[in-house]
């Protein structure tokens, strides 16, 4: 046997396990958390923009819509909400559930 083998005998042979190195271990996490951090804006970045799309195709054909129904419920509210608002609204609770629902167990 010869001298490196005896060395490496001797290294598995002892009952401690090495010690850690916490460097090491601080970079591949922050290289993990980061990687997902850049997924995580990706992913919000383009639902983003796909919402932005549908709103932009939506709103025209549903303003008339949106008109006679707030005429139709015109007695009941002093002012219509504007159909934008509405509808980022909605958006902002989609958004909110999807988050909740991404993290949900």
């Amino acid at each position: 046997m010869s001298e490196g083998d005896g060395r490496m005998t001797a290294v598995l042979m002892v009952d401690t396990p090495p010690a850690r190195d916490a460097a090491f271990e601080i970079a591949v996490l922050e290289r993990i958390e980061r990687r997902r951090f850049h997924r995580a804006v990706l992913e919000r970045s383009v639902l983003a923009l796909a919402a932005t799309l549908v709103l932009g195709l939506v709103m025209a054909p549903l303003q008339p819509v949106w008109q006679a129904g707030l005429a139709v419920a015109g007695h009941m509210l002093p002012q219509g909400p504007s159909m934008e608002l509405v509808l980022g609204l909605v958006l902002m609770a989609a958004s909110a559930a999807l988050s909740v629902w991404r993290r949900a167990p």
